[in-house]
Parts: structure tokens; sequence; C-alpha cells
């Protein structure tokens, strides 16, 4: 039998480490590599030293190789559109995989060396077929992940400029938050734009304290309309009486003013950017079959729906819902040994952590809403009578929707 070359690389940030590879049949199909390693640059010219490789392992072999290399999710993206451009085969191994590979060795280092020579040893390992399948994904899934990420991104900074801003909040206008045990404060919402507003016109309470009614009404009326002038009334008698009835932790001018409008302009700022960005997602994955299909599950809104939508990518690339599970992550440990049957162990978390989220949070929604008799919240009972922790039944929960999201695409069918 004969053996197709092979140049595997292990890319890394800034540089590629890459090498050809042949089996020698008399040397029980064990990897020989038939070129030196080389190392080249993320560039133009190093690149070209990989097109010279190819060239030199067709003379010896004539026969094409097939590059193989490891995803990285940032580092390998050059290396595969130089090879898309070059019309140039390729095959990239899920870390998993690789990492599987390496630790087949009694002690599992790893260096560049090792690297691409257990990225050899998959793809001639045809007994067991270890390379596995690869899925390129089209440009608007891509398009799509890279808003979904980047949404993802600006959302966690924009919940950490909340955080200092409450911090900020909390001295300069103690108990501003209006709760079931505190009724005396001044807003229910914080971040509303009322709240923004009477913020912006007075950052200190001794702004406020000397105004009228009349006066404090007319500021956030700037903010609310005209149209709101009878609620914006309601608003500064209560603004005002609140100010009265405490005393702030700072004095007026100190640094701590500038900070809390600072960040009140950077969260209003971040709140566009979402809006946006999601409004482009949303727009992406209305070409999507699945997207109507998530829909008609009940809390499904748009935006969880499209970031489903934008981290999952082609569903119909997967051969069951087990196989979406474990490329979420949700599928549990298994290590089983004597007595230990390994029964209610964690789960791998080696899988996509961002769709996990999105299903987590879509689970969470179904059993919270009120007045809703879906299966996943009578799932979720089920479990929890049973004697299951709840994070554990929601995990289960999330797999159960899982099951139901692979099915309503295979059948074309909404959720009833």
């Amino acid at each position: 039998m004969e053996y197709n070359p092979c140049i595997t690389i292990d890319v890394s940030q800034g540089k590629i480490h890459f090498q050809g590879f042949i089996i020698d049949n008399n040397k029980n199909r064990k990897p020989d590599n038939i070129t030196q390693p080389k190392v080249m640059r993320h560039s133009k010219q190093g690149f070209e030293k990989l097109l010279e490789l190819i060239s030199i392992i067709k003379s010896k072999t004539n026969r094409i190789p097939l590059v193989i290399f490891e995803y990285t999710v940032i580092y390998h993206k050059t290396l595969e559109k130089f090879l898309q451009e070059k019309n140039i085969q390729y095959h990239i191994i899920a870390p998993l995989r690789a990492a599987k590979s390496r630790q087949n060795d009694i002690r599992s280092v790893k260096t560049d060396k090792l690297a691409y020579l257990s990225l050899a040893r998959i793809f001639y390992d045809v007994k067991n077929d270890s390379l596995g399948k690869f899925n390129a994904e089209s440009e608007s899934y891509e398009s799509m992940k890279q808003l979904n990420r980047f949404y993802e991104n600006i959302l966690l900074r924009q919940q950490e400029l909340k955080v200092n801003f409450r911090e900020a909040l909390a001295v300069i206008y103690p108990n501003y938050k209006i709760s079931n045990s505190n009724a005396n404060g001044a807003f229910k919402n914080v971040y509303s734009l009322e709240s923004f507003g009477f913020l912006k016109e007075f950052p200190h309470p001794k702004l406020v304290v000397n105004k009228s009614i009349e006066e404090i009404e007319e500021k956030l009326i700037k903010y609310l309309g005209k149209k709101h002038s009878k609620y914006s009334f309601s608003i500064a008698f209560r603004l005002l009486d609140y100010c009265k009835n405490f005393i702030p932790g700072c004095s007026f001018d100190q640094p701590l003013d500038d900070n809390m409008q600072f960040y009140i302009s950077q969260i209003e700022l971040y709140e566009i950017q979402l809006n946006e960005t999601l409004e482009q997602l949303i727009a992406l994955a209305k070409n999507s079959s699945l997207y109507n299909l998530l829909l008609s599950i009940p809390c499904v809104q748009e935006s969880l729906a499209s970031r489903f939508v934008a981290e999952i990518g082609d569903i119909n690339r997967f051969n069951s819902y087990k196989a979406i599970i474990s490329f979420v992550g949700n599928d549990p440990k298994i290590y089983q040994s004597g007595d230990n049957l390994g029964l209610h162990k964690k789960i791998t978390k080696k899988g996509n952590k961002h769709l996990r989220t999105i299903i987590f949070l879509i689970a969470q929604q179904m059993i919270k809403a009120k007045n809703l008799n879906s299966s996943i919240k009578f799932f979720y009972k089920k479990k929890t009578q049973q004697g299951l922790p709840k994070l554990a039944a929601l995990i289960a929960c999330s797999n159960k929707l899982i099951h139901i999201i692979y099915y309503l695409n295979k059948t074309g069918c909404a959720f009833i």
C-alpha cells in the first residue's frame, strides 16, 4: 500500500514550524521526514517557503502533499487564507484530537518538533481514521461568528463599566436604586434614560438641593421630551425629596464626580455599538432556516436566535444531537475504575463555551418564565424532584434543548 505525503505545520504567534512526511513501509508505518524542519514568518516571503517545499515533495514522490495544521482560533487564519488563494488542499485538526495524539506518548511533552510529528501520526493512522472530518465554514457563518464575538467582548466591557459606575454612584448618591427594601430611592432602573439624564445634569446632590421642582423637571424634559412632562414632574418631586434625606460620601468637585460622568458616557457608547452589532448579526442570521425555527421556541428572541446561529454555524454538518452536545462541551466526564462507577461527574467543558452560554441562557429563561408550560420546564422539575442539584438539572435541560433544536432542523417543523 502506498501512502500520500503530507506537510504538517505547528502554527504559533508570528512563526510557523513545518516539515514534510511520508511513510516507509519497511518501518512499521512510522512517519519518516522527507525534508528538513523549516521555520517561517507569517509573511509573503515566509509562505513562499511552503510553496517551495510542496514543489520539492511533488518532484520526489509524484504526489501533491496534504497540508495539515491544528485549529488555533486566531493564528492559523492567515495560513488558511493563503492556502485557499493558492488552491492548496489542506486539513484542519481539532485541538482536542491533536492533544489526544500527543497524550499517547509515555511522557506528554509539547515541543515544536513533537507537535508536527504528532500531526503526521494522526494522518497516517489510517486504521483508526483519526484524521477526522473537516468542514470549512462559509464566509456568511464566519462573519456572523465574528460579529457575535465582538458583541460579547463589548458586552463584557460594558458590564465592567457598570460595576465601576455603581461603585461611584453608591458613594455620591447612596441608596439610589428603588427596590423592595428601599422605597425612597431615585430610580428603579439606574441605567434608564431619565436616570442618566439626571446624573449628567446633577453630578452631585449639592446641585439638586437648591433647585426647585420646576427646574429639575425642565432638565428631565430635555431627555424625556415634552410628552412626558407629567412624568417628569413626578420624578422631580421624588428626586428633590430623596436628595434632602441623605448625606453624600464625597464633596462637590472631587474626581469621583468626573469618573462617574465618564462611566455614563462609555456605557451609552457601548450600548449604541451593541445595538448596531446585533442588528447586523440578525440581518445575516435571517438567511438561515434554523433562525426561524429557533424563534418558534418560547423565550427565544431575535438576539439569542441570531447568536445561536452564529456560533453553531451549519448545523447540518452534525450527524446527531450528541455530536452537538460534544461540540458545546456539555458531555460528561467518564472515569470508571473498580467500585467507582463514574456517575454524576462534571461536564468536560471542552467545546464552544460561547454556544454553551447561549444554550444555558435559553434553558434558564424557559425554566423561569411564568405562565409557560414547556417540556423543558417540566423536565427541570422532574430532575430536581429526583434529587438532582439545580445546576446539574440545568445542564440536563440544556442537552434536552439541543436534542429538540437538532430535530427541529432535521424535520423543518416549528416548536409546538
